[in-house]
């Protein structure tokens, strides 16, 4: 009756992966090449990743500037992700992880280390923010 989901997800070769890859250590190799290989991967109007391209254009320049009202988007919502005073969601993480993907800065793996020690946060938004970043220390991104 209903359709095996695997079925439905696109077979990438492991070259392809690799390449998708690329968008959690952007800031280590950004380059024109690996935006357009990202770009295969990413939607740039998913929420998960729009922030991701919107900071890669105000960094590299890469896709084309960014306009005023983007440029105001980004920091309003840098803002929010950073502030103490905002309960963050799964969906926040991953825009967080996007926005350290292209900068490397500490500021935004650290506030997702801060959710481990936040009461206000769910308990599944805990684990994920538990194992991400203990993955991305596994892979050498972030030194403790």
């Amino acid at each position: 009756m209903g359709a095996n989901v695997s079925e439905e997800k696109p077979a990438y070769t492991e070259e392809q992966k690799k390449d998708g890859a690329l968008m959690t250590n952007f800031f280590q190799h950004p380059t024109k090449e690996n935006y357009n290989k990202i770009l295969v991967f990413y939607n740039e109007s998913k929420p998960e990743s729009k922030l991701f391209f919107m900071m890669v254009r105000k960094q590299y320049g890469f896709g084309g500037g960014v306009t005023d009202e983007e440029r105001e988007f980004l920091i309003s919502n840098e803002n929010r992700l950073l502030s103490p005073d905002t309960v963050l969601s799964p969906l926040d993480l991953d825009c967080l992880w996007g926005l350290f993907g292209v900068t490397g800065d500490r500021k935004y793996s650290d506030r997702v280390k801060s959710v481990l020690s936040d009461d206000r946060v769910h308990v599944f938004t805990k684990g994920s923010a538990k194992w991400s970043y203990g993955s991305f220390v596994d892979q050498g991104y972030i030194q403790e």
